[in-house]
């Protein structure tokens, strides 16, 4: 499996690879996807200028494929996803800074913009952006991603 590169030629490889790595998350929580999850922290989603590309992650000791279907395999992402509120989530990020999380998504998060504003103000202190799932929750991440997907403050005059 080290070294095995999957390619998938693309229009917009960062939409797609955006998506790609948020099904792997969220699959997580289906129970006929479930197992497809658990490759999340074996894999790396990467774009090229026309494609995106899946490549094992490196690491010393791949475990055979059924080690990585088992239920106690160690996860890097916080367990406590069921945040709602904004201090449930910035209490999330901070009982959970000193794991190597580049990406965490909120599923049951709906903040409003008062609460948006200052989780941005939070975020943008500690190098991580915001994308709003628009009523579907919210992923805080450090990974490169398309400004389109971003939260972006509105404007006086938005709507």
């Amino acid at each position: 499996m080290t070294g095995e590169i999957l390619r998938w030629p693309s229009s917009n490889p960062k939409k797609l690879g955006y998506r790609i790595r948020e099904a792997i998350v969220t699959s997580r929580r289906h129970d006929g996807y479930k197992h497809y999850g658990k490759l999340q922290p074996f894999v790396r989603v990467c774009t090229g200028d026309r494609e995106v590309i899946i490549r094992w992650k490196d690491i010393d000791i791949l475990p055979d494929d059924e080690n990585i279907f088992k239920e106690e395999k160690v996860d890097p992402r916080p367990k406590d996803l069921e945040a709602e509120t904004l201090f449930d989530i910035i209490g999330s990020m901070i009982r959970n800074e000193l794991k190597p999380i580049e990406e965490i998504n909120f599923p049951n998060v709906a903040l409003e913009d008062d609460d948006m504003v200052q989780l941005s103000n939070w975020a943008d202190n500690k190098n991580w952006k915001i994308i709003d799932h628009e009523g579907m929750g919210i992923t805080l991440t450090r990974l490169e991603v398309d400004e389109e997907l971003l939260w972006k403050r509105k404007e006086a005059g938005d709507e």
